[in-house]
Formats: C-alpha cells, sequence, structure tokens
C-alpha cells in the first residue's frame, strides 16, 4: 500500500523552487521512536460524512467530504506497532475496508479514500495509501505528496507546482508531472517549508482545470485532488504536530 517513486522531474522542479524560497538542509533523525500516527482523507464522492474504524473501535465520526481525521493540523491517531484494521463507514454501510495493515514506531500513514458510493469496477469507493518513515524527516523539514482522487475530471492530468507569486503563466512551462494517472500519487518530496501554486490541466493543454495554493508545513503534507458539485478543487490535509 504505497505510492510509486516520484519522477526525478518533479523532485527536481521542487527542488529547486524550495531552495530558491528557503534554502536546504539535509536528512536526519528526529529523535526517539514514536508510535505509528494516522490520517485519513474523506474522499468519496456521494458520501456527504464518513466515520473512521480503527481495530473495531470508532476513533472519529462525521468527517465531511473533503476533511480529515483528526481535522488539519491536529495530533495525528497513534498506533502501536503490529497489525491493525481499518473501515470507512457511512450511514452505517462500510464503503472501504482494510481488514489488514501493519505499522511500526516511527511510521506516518496516510490514507486516501477515494472513489464514489455509486462507482463501480475502478471508480468503486478504494483506499489509497502511504506510509513514511519519519526518521527520514527533520523536524524543519516539510514532505509533500499529491494524489488524484477525483472522478470527474480526466483519468490522466499534467500536473503544475509553480511558485506562490506566479500568476498562473504556464504557457512556456513544462508540466512538473506529466500524466499523472487517477488514484495514483505522486512523492514524496522532501524541503523546507514554502508556499506553491499547484496547476492541474488536461494532458498536453496549458487550460487550467483545477488550481490551489499550498503552504507546506513541517511533517507530512497531502494534497488531494477531489471533485466538487461544480469545478474540480484542490482539498489539503495536512499532518499534525
Amino acid at each position: 500500500m504505497a505510492f510509486g517513486r516520484m519522477q526525478s522531474v518533479l523532485r527536481s522542479v521542487l527542488a529547486l523552487l524550495a531552495v530558491a524560497a528557503l534554502g536546504c538542509g539535509g536528512v536526519q533523525s528526529t529523535g526517539d521512536p514514536e508510535p505509528a500516527r494516522l490520517r485519513v482523507v474523506h474522499g468519496i464522492r456521494e458520501a456527504t460524512t464518513v466515520d473512521l474504524v480503527v481495530d473495531g473501535a470508532t476513533l472519529a465520526t462525521g468527517i465531511p467530504y473533503g476533511g480529515s481525521a483528526p481535522a488539519d493540523a491536529s495530533p495525528d491517531f497513534r498506533l502501536d506497532s503490529g497489525s491493525h484494521s481499518i473501515a470507512i463507514v457511512s450511514g452505517g454501510t462500510t464503503l472501504v475496508s482494510i481488514p489488514s495493515f501493519t505499522v511500526r514506531t516511527d511510521d506516518v500513514v496516510t490514507i486516501v479514500a477515494a472513489g464514489a458510493v455509486s462507482g463501480t469496477g475502478d471508480d468503486a469507493p478504494r483506499p489509497i495509501g502511504a506510509t513514511d518513515d519519519r526518521r527520514n524527516l527533520a523536524p524543519d523539514r516539510s514532505e509533500l505528496r499529491i494524489v488524484h482522487a477525483a472522478t470527474r475530471i480526466p483519468a490522466l492530468v499534467d500536473v503544475y507546482l509553480v511558485r506562490a507569486d506566479n500568476a498562473g503563466d504556464i504557457t512556456q512551462i513544462p508540466p512538473t508531472a506529466a500524466g499523472l494517472g487517477r488514484y495514483a500519487g505522486l512523492g514524496p518530496f522532501r524541503g523546507p517549508q514554502s508556499d506553491f501554486r499547484v496547476l492541474v490541466t488536461e494532458p498536453g493543454s496549458k487550460t487550467v482545470i483545477a488550481e490551489g495554493q499550498v503552504t507546506l508545513r513541517n511533517g507530512t503534507n497531502v494534497l488531494t485532488l477531489l471533485d466538487d458539485d461544480a469545478t474540480p478543487l484542490l482539498k489539503y490535509a495536512v499532518t499534525g504536530p
């Protein structure tokens, strides 16, 4: 349950942007081992709210679409090392179930519940997950992942990450990542916290179909491309302290 490795072009572009903004620094240990951390992002279209059940116990109720549990920037749920189960439930119906997954101390686990309630096949509700090791992340560094969990925009999109002061002119800029597939993710990129704009287009196009500004904060940051009733939007979930 892990994202593929980020393309080298994404790492290079992000590194240049971040270093230009805030300087650079190396990876280092963050101290003594800690329990694993868990955060879940609700991206299942047609489910207004969902509940999070871990190991048979309800940890969060009424998570809104596009929201996360715990809420953005709140302390993450802590898990003991070993095997656990997760269920995403709406109205008494289990939409996503992970019967068993294993965590270690210092793991940071992010799960995006994606798809649609009425979806079938590739668009049925599903988990998209990543596990990161906080020992690889210095306290003054951020880590970014981007997840394509939208069902109403093309299954393949181009993603541009530009400086926050860029007004959206990408006519002369190649995509940071071309052809990001639905239910796929980019990451992790590690670097200093900074501000970016994220622009999403159809493959080969320069017409923006979704955009948003993100502030990378120290810790693990997950940017999720979701659907709205009218237009696509970007949702941003950040692990807590």
